[in-house]
């Protein structure tokens, strides 16, 4: 699984489902269930690390008008700017995973010839 976009995780959640609805665990039908828990994974991850993100930020805004009245005119330029860098930064980028990356021609084709062996 490491040249896919499927982790591990999906594998084995794939696997007990199949199992759990006494579907017989295919090439295809654990293909179909991985892509479903990875993309729903995804789509977690992401929702998370907006959410974060916003909460960060309003945090930082919320502060702002607290410290920069304590605060000397430097540590404010650096707050300012320590705030613009996160501000700039894509939500996404927080969680250090890929997003989905498109398949290789290589996955593209064992996918073929399993589905043509499967026929």
């Amino acid at each position: 699984m490491g040249d896919s976009h499927f982790w591990s995780v999906d594998q084995v959640a794939a696997r007990q489902l199949l199992a759990d609805l006494s579907v017989e665990a295919t090439d295809k039908a654990m293909e179909t269930v991985m892509a479903h828990f990875a993309s729903n994974r995804q789509t977690s991850y992401t929702w998370a690390a907006e959410r974060v993100h916003s909460n960060v930020l309003r945090k930082l805004e919320d502060g702002s008008a607290i410290y920069f009245q304590r605060e000397s005119e430097e540590w404010t330029d650096g707050f300012r700017s320590a705030e613009q860098q996160l501000m700039a930064v894509d939500p996404t980028e927080l969680l250090g995973t890929d997003s989905i990356k498109p398949r290789t021609k290589g996955q593209i084709l064992r996918a073929m010839m399993r589905e043509a062996r499967n026929s």
